[in-house]
């Protein structure tokens, strides 16, 4: 997510408004593109996604290559993207290991929750019971899931960004 917050789960789909995923198998999250920093679709190295970090947006291709474009629509893993100079592309899965949709970098936050999945989200606000774990990631996008979903949280100390369970 933009704020610097990461969910783990299948891509199960895109449209203008939003990113679907398939979470812990059965639980489906509904992310508004907004708050949606990048897709990462294969595994991708800390380094390259720093360098990803300052480009605009468009694919890091696993080849290596960067394609300046946007996401026109994501459909089983093949990726229509729009470039202005290249027009619209497919790029079939396996090809493409991170997909950037705006800027994203590790903002401040009061909580890192850590779930089953090995999402990361960094809260601004959160609450948890037994019914339900709503958290609030600091870039202003609501997260509902289920309190069992959840394995750790964590409090971010303001000054020095160290963590204390």
């Amino acid at each position: 997510l933009k704020g610097g917050s990461f969910l783990s789960g299948a891509i199960a789909g895109v449209d203008e408004k939003a990113v679907k995923l398939d979470y812990l198998n059965g639980g489906m999250l509904r992310i508004p593109r907004q708050n949606i920093g990048g897709l990462q679709l294969s595994p991708i190295s800390p380094t390259r996604l720093a360098d990803v970090a300052r480009l605009n947006p468009g694919c890091a291709m696993r080849s290596g290559d960067y394609f300046e474009s946007s996401l026109v629509y994501y459909d089983q893993g093949t990726l229509t993207m729009q470039s202005t100079l290249f027009g619209k592309r497919k790029f079939l899965p396996g090809k493409v290991s991170f997909l950037k949709l705006g800027g994203y970098k590790r903002s401040k936050a009061n909580f890192e929750l850590h779930t089953r999945s090995g999402s990361r989200l960094r809260a601004d606000w959160l609450m948890l019971d037994g019914k339900r774990a709503l958290v609030k990631d600091n870039s202003f996008c609501w997260i509902n899931l289920k309190p069992g979903d959840v394995v750790a949280v964590y409090g971010i100390a303001a000054t020095a960004g160290a963590s204390e369970k």
